[in-house]
C-alpha cells in the first residue's frame, strides 16, 4: 500500500474507508519510530554496519528495522538493536485500561 496513495473509484460517495485511514495511520507510526531509531544511531556516530557488527546482526537486517519493519523483527533483535544503542526495551501488554510489564 503506498501511503499517499488515493483512489476514488473505491469510494464513489467520496466518503473515506476507515479500515484504509487506520491503515495508513499505522503505517505512518511505524515510519516515524524507526527514523527515531536511525536518529539515535547517528546521535551515537554509529553508521548501520558498525552497529550491526557491534548486536550481531547484518547491516540489511539495522536497515530494514529503520525502514519500518519493525513488526516483521523478532523482539530479540530489536532489544539487541536498543541495548546496541545505550537503551533498554520493556515489553508492555495493554487490556484496555491496564498495562503490564512483562518483559
Amino acid at each position: 500500500m503506498e501511503l499517499f496513495e488515493s483512489n476514488r473509484s473505491r469510494h464513489p460517495d467520496g466518503g473515506h474507508d476507515p479500515a484504509r485511514v487506520a491503515a495508513v495511520r499505522k503505517k505512518m507510526r511505524s515510519v516515524e519510530r524507526a527514523y527515531r531509531l536511525a536518529e539515535l544511531r547517528e546521535a551515537k556516530q554509529l553508521n548501520q554496519t558498525e552497529l550491526g557488527d557491534r548486536i550481531g546482526v547484518g547491516q540489511r537486517t539495522v536497515s530494514k528495522i529503520e525502514h519500518g519493519e519493525i513488526e516483521r523483527s523478532r523482539l530479540e533483535t530489536i532489544r539487541k538493536y536498543v541495548e546496541g544503542l545505550g537503551g533498554e526495551v520493556e515489553v508492555v501488554a495493554r487490556f484496555g485500561d491496564e498495562a503490564f510489564t512483562i518483559a
